[in-house]
């Protein structure tokens, strides 16, 4: 069987929530400066990560994000 790798999922940046920027102390002071996010360089997205493992997610399989190999097992494991 060949597994076929598809592209990483993107999430939401935990560190900017999704805003691509970031203020150090008081986010809701009008007059704080803001930053680009270091974590999404702006973007307001990650690259999910697999729950099992350390690669980059490709897919989102059972309520967990998981890299191709371990997408297949969990799909597998449902199989039984």
């Amino acid at each position: 069987m060949s597994v076929i790798s598809g592209p990483p999922l993107l999430i939401e940046c935990d560190d900017c929530h999704g805003a691509g920027l970031v203020t150090n102390g008081h986010a809701n002071d009008p007059w704080a400066r803001a930053w680009t996010c270091s974590m999404c360089d702006g973007t307001g997205e990650v690259i999910a990560g697999c729950e099992c493992c350390r690669e980059d997610a490709t897919e989102f399989w059972g309520g967990l994000y998981l890299c191709t190999a371990h997408a297949a097992e969990q799909r597998a494991d449902a199989l039984l």
